[in-house]
């Protein structure tokens, strides 16, 4: 019976915590991150602040739980279909990907991850950055990626390049596909490592 009692415990923690975390991005939705306070996001969350505190040590955690929400799309729906394929066709898999979750998100949410915590936004410690990592080196070993260049290098050169048609697609007001220019840019950049 006790087992029971801190199950329901767990599963109500579970829920107050993803509560106060949609109420925050509800909020920086509407009003932008440097303009919500915790009194906000706990008063719509209907929780005190100390109940706040209690799941996030501060306003920033609520970042980093978007962050693993990140990696966790990259563990569940991405690395799935990466089974079966070359090295470059996972490689655009990848990217298309990263292009539909920024998309699906929106730009607020993306300007969101590139201007507040840009520390998070190229952690190369990561999920998403580690699967990448392992797509390389994978392709490598199989002989489709060229030697010439660490795995290290050739990631960051598709970083940079997501990255960069990432925050001009912003600057632009998501004005033209995202996914279309990065799986052109992806692309691009498939003669210069290829082995």
């Amino acid at each position: 019976m006790k087992k029971d009692h801190t199950t329901g415990r767990k599963l109500q923690a579970r829920k107050t915590k993803r509560r106060i975390f949609h109420s925050a991005m509800s909020l920086i939705d509407d009003h932008g991150y440097d303009n919500v306070t915790i009194e906000d996001i706990s008063t719509k969350a209907g929780v005190s602040v100390g109940a706040f505190y209690h799941y996030y040590n501060s306003k920033s955690d609520i970042l980093v739980e978007l962050y693993a929400q990140i990696d966790n799309y990259y563990l569940e729906t991405v690395t799935p279909l990466l089974n079966g394929s070359d090295a470059f066709e996972k490689i655009q898999i990848y990217f298309e990907y990263y292009a539909m979750y920024q998309i699906k998100r929106g730009l607020d949410h993306v300007r969101l991850l590139i201007g507040t915590q840009p520390a998070l936004f190229v952690d190369e410690s990561r999920y998403m950055y580690t699967l990448f990592w392992d797509i390389v080196g994978k392709g490598q070993e199989e002989g489709s990626i060229t030697k010439k260049f660490t795995v290290e290098r050739i990631s960051i050169y598709y970083f940079v390049l997501a990255r960069g048609v990432l925050l001009d697609w912003c600057l632009h007001e998501g004005s033209y596909s995202l996914n279309e220019k990065l799986d052109e840019y992806v692309e691009m950049l498939k003669p210069v490592f290829a082995a």
